[in-house]
């Protein structure tokens, strides 16, 4: 993601001036993790990037009519009200109620922390209200900081990129939220990255347990047509963001080495099992248990070779991104193995049924065969 001339804290302020007057906000219960434990982003750290270029100008271009839309038309279509103790209705704990609206604030934050944002349908002032609303939201209702077991979500399959998306947004905004959103969208990583530090071909989630690996070293397919990759490395997304955002927690090192590990179990080979490679301190041959994509870096998701989860690996190069904002280097973990995948997409010939090959993404087309 290109890092434009970002909003300047005063700037940034001053668009948050209107939240008082905009709505009254209940003041929730106390947050397990404090404020003062996050380092915010020094945005003078960062240079700035214009976007002048054709590939500036097209990312400028999706993300301010992105960000236009999802918190102009569908934050008002979706949200109508608020309910008694001051939050939106978000409408459900599924997937559909908190990826959503989480994926959305990122959106939101990103153009009005970068100067992107398009206020020709809503102003700066009223989208920083309304992203706000999202994230204090989102991370009021996680269960670390809501005992009620009706209205929480967390602690599932998926949660941890739903948390990686919400903090995201709000360490964003930082400047934007009060002590106590800032202490709970702490409390809300926090609890998500304590509960993914521990296993080799397990981790906990709740009561049940997801396997790290789609076959295991023997070659047994434990979990046929359903490779783990995205699963590892949108966990490994939640880890980075915690070890970077908490620089002082004394779980830091913990997140920093399950980040790694999840990291290097999502891009695992057979190639990997054999070879003597050693990557950010761990030896591939001797501490995977299983593989989740081929030698020739092709994996397989909903029972089939699978393009989308492929792409999936862009999960993993969000550490760049993180990492950056912290002015910190990534992992050379979150790189392993992309060059299988990505030549694999590009590259890899396929058979066609005329007696042809096509590669699964085409040169200048927007086909994927």
């Amino acid at each position: 993601m290109p890092s434009f001339a970002p909003l300047s804290r005063r700037g940034f302020l001053g668009a948050a001036g209107a939240i008082g007057a905009a709505a009254a906000f209940a003041a929730p219960g106390p947050a397990t993790a404090a404020d003062n434990d996050v380092s915010p982003i020094d945005w003078r750290r960062l240079g700035s990037y214009p976007g002048a270029d054709a590939a500036g100008k097209r990312v400028k271009t999706i993300l301010a009519g992105s960000s236009r839309y999802l918190i102009g038309p569908w934050y008002a279509a979706t949200y109508t009200r608020y309910l008694p103790d001051g939050y939106i209705d978000l409408k459900g704990t599924d997937e559909r109620a908190v990826r959503l609206p989480a994926m959305a604030a990122v959106a939101a934050a990103t153009a009005l922390t970068t100067r992107t944002y398009d206020e020709r349908t809503l102003s700066a002032a009223n989208a920083t209200v309304r992203t706000r609303n999202l994230i204090r939201t989102l991370a009021a209702r996680h269960r670390a900081n809501n005992p009620d077991t009706a209205t929480r979500w967390g602690g599932d399959w998926q949660t941890a990129l739903w948390a990686y998306y919400a903090a995201l947004a709000g360490w964003l905004m930082w400047d934007a939220l009060d002590a106590t959103e800032r202490g709970q969208v702490a409390a809300m990583l926090v609890w998500e990255a304590d509960r993914l530090t521990t296993g080799n071909d397990l981790y906990l989630v709740g009561t049940s347990g997801h396997q790290l690996y789609m076959t295991r070293t023997d070659g047994t397919v434990v979990s046929p047509g359903d490779s783990k990759a995205e699963e590892n490395n949108w966990s490994a997304a939640a880890l980075s963001l915690a070890a970077v955002m908490l620089p002082g927690h004394p779980h830091r090192t913990r997140w920093t080495r399950r980040n790694v590990e999840l990291l290097l179990a999502a891009a695992a080979c057979p190639a990997d099992l054999a070879g003597d490679e050693t990557i950010n301190g761990i030896r591939l041959s001797s501490w995977l248990r299983g593989t989740n994509i081929a030698d020739d870096g092709t994996l397989q998701n909903h029972s089939r070779l699978h393009p989308l989860y492929m792409v999936a690996f862009d999960q993993s190069l969000y550490q760049g991104f993180v990492f950056g904002l912290a002015g910190r280097a990534a992992p050379r973990a979150a790189l392993h193995n992309i060059d299988r995948t990505y030549a694999a997409l590009v590259d890899k010939p396929f058979p066609l049924p005329d007696g042809g090959t096509s590669t699964i993404y085409r040169a200048n087309s927007p086909e994927i065969y």
